[in-house]
Formats: C-alpha cells, sequence, structure tokens
C-alpha cells in the first residue's frame, strides 16, 4: 500500500464507476476528460441481465492527476482506478474484472464490489500475495480516495503475464469473516 501514488509513464488508467450510486457518471466524466474507451463491467457476462446497474468502465489513457477524478461529487465512495500497461489486451483486462466479480472465499461464490472504495480500505494491508496477484489482475495498481480525501494505492509488482486460474479464489484470512 502506497499513500502517495505513482503512475507509470506508459500505463492508462481505467476508472470503474458504480452507476448505480453516480447515474450520470459518463456525463460528469465526459466535461472533465477526453475518454478513450468505455464499457459496461457486466456487457457479456453472467450478468449481462443486469446491465441497466452495471458499473461503467472508462480508459483515461494516460491520466497524471486522476485525483481529479476521483475527487468529483460521489465519485470517492464509488469508484476506483486500476492502472494498466499500455500493452495490456483490453478484453484480457475486461474478462479479468467479469472473473473477479464471483470469487470464491471459503468455497462460497461471492458478489465482490471491488469497484469502491469500501472493498479496498479494509484489505489493503491484509492480502496474501496470491490474494494480490488475483485482485489485481494484469493491472499494476488500483487507486482509490480514502474517507480523508488522501489518495491510496495497492501495487503489484511483478507483472503477471497470464489471469489467474478461475475459478478466482481468495484465501487471505480477511476474507474468512466476509462467509
Amino acid at each position: 500500500m502506497n499513500s502517495s501514488p505513482t503512475l507509470a509513464a506508459n500505463s492508462d488508467n481505467w476508472i470503474i464507476v458504480d452507476t448505480v450510486r453516480i447515474p450520470d457518471a459518463m456525463d460528469v466524466l465526459r466535461e472533465k476528460a477526453s475518454i478513450k474507451r468505455s464499457l459496461r463491467l457486466f456487457a457479456g457476462s453472467d450478468l449481462e441481465h443486469l446491465i441497466e446497474q452495471s458499473p461503467l468502465l472508462i480508459n483515461l489513457g494516460q491520466t497524471p492527476d486522476i485525483r481529479q477524478y476521483l475527487s468529483l461529487p460521489g465519485f470517492s465512495s464509488s469508484s476506483v482506478v486500476f492502472e494498466l500497461s499500455q500493452e495490456c489486451d483490453e478484453k484480457k483486462s475486461l474478462t479479468h474484472w467479469q472473473t473477479l466479480l464471483l470469487a470464491n472465499i471459503e468455497s462460497h461464490p461471492c458478489l465482490l464490489r471491488f469497484y469502491t472504495p469500501a472493498f479496498w480500505q479494509p484489505i489493503k494491508n491484509e492480502l496474501n500475495d496470491a490474494d494480490l496477484k488475483t485482485l489485481l489482475g494484469p493491472s499494476t495498481s488500483v487507486i482509490w480516495m480514502n474517507e480523508n480525501g488522501q489518495l491510496e494505492q495497492v501495487i503489484q509488482r511483478e507483472k503477471q503475464e497470464a489471469l489467474p486460474k478461475t475459478p478466482y479464489i481468495l484465501t487471505s484470512e480477511i476474507f474468512k469473516s466476509w462467509v
């Protein structure tokens, strides 16, 4: 965990926004940024029937100051930013995030709202190496704004070429209290 996020020069920043909590997220972001690409997280997944409630994935490109987005009204509690190498395949990232939605904890499938700070804040210092790799997948880091308005970051030091084996299984001690 790093309280002063560092961003690689050759990375794209993907913000994932909970559109149930911020229905006009795309309009708000369009006013602030040039959007390279946007996708619905549930599109093409087993949750596609819930597409109207789907979180929104937006590629902000090489954005040096992500604070301006995470500090928008509502975004500090309803979005996170994943940093991905520009060489990372978009389909691979989408597949990873869709698989992560329904990870297993103690042999139980669990819906993970990994696109909110409320997910990351309590686990940031409690993850074992395997779970860090599983949660971040092809991403180099995840960044969010805490309740005090500070940016926080969890970094993956080793680049992962392949996605974790499915189904994703989380084994860190902190997750055992969730089921």
